[in-house]
C-alpha cells in the first residue's frame, strides 16, 4: 500500500509517498512544491496542481491523506487561500479516484509524536527516527509524512516503532 500525505499551503505544499510494508513504513519520496508570492492565486494554484500531478502521476497510490487545518488566527484571507490550495488537492484526488482522508493537526501530532501539542521540531525528529532517515526533513515535508503515518496507524492498525 502506498499513501500520499499532503500538507497544504499556498506558499509551500509538502508531499510524501509512504509505503506500508511488514516491518516498518518506508518513505519512497517527499518534497515541497513552492509557489511565488508575486504570482496571482490562480497561477499559484496551478503550480501546486501541476507539481503534485507531475510528482505522483506514475505512482500506484492507494489513498491520499491531507492535514485538515484552518488557521483562523491568521485571518479570513489566509483561511480562504489555504482552502483553495486544499481544493486543488481534493480535485487531484477526485480525478485520480483516490480515497481521501482528512486528519486534524492535533490528531496527527498525537498519533505520531504521542501528544497533540508537539512542535514542528518534535514531529520532524519522530518522523526521522520512525523511518530511519539519514537527515531531518523540512517542516512541510515532515508534516506530509506524519499525516501519511497517521493514516497507517489509524486506518491500517500499523504500530510506529521509533529507532
Amino acid at each position: 500500500m502506498i499513501v500520499l500525505g499532503i500538507d497544504c499551503a499556498l506558499t509551500k505544499t509538502g508531499y510524501a509517498l509512504v509505503e506500508k510494508n511488514r516491518g516498518r513504513p518506508k518513505l519512497l519520496r517527499s518534497g515541497l512544491i513552492k509557489t511565488d508570492s508575486k504570482d496571482n492565486i490562480q497561477e499559484r494554484l496551478m503550480v501546486i496542481y501541476q507539481g503534485l500531478h507531475e510528482k505522483v502521476l506514475d505512482e500506484p497510490i492507494d489513498v491520499i491523506v491531507v492535514e485538515n487545518a484552518m488557521f483562523v488566527r491568521a485571518g479570513a484571507d489566509a483561511a480562504i487561500k489555504l482552502g483553495a490550495a486544499r481544493g486543488v488537492v481534493y480535485l487531484l484526488a477526485a480525478q485520480m479516484e483516490w480515497p481521501l482522508f482528512l486528519y486534524a493537526p492535533t490528531t496527527v501530532k498525537k498519533i505520531v509524536a504521542g501528544h497533540g501539542r508537539a512542535g514542528k521540531d518534535e514531529v520532524q525528529r519522530v518522523v526521522r527516527d520512525v523511518l530511519l532517515l539519514k537527515s531531518t526533513q523540512q517542516e512541510d515535508e515532515a508534516d506530509a509524512t506524519a499525516v501519511a503515518l497517521c493514516y497507517l496507524v489509524k486506518e491500517q492498525g500499523f504500530v510506529l516503532r521509533p529507532n
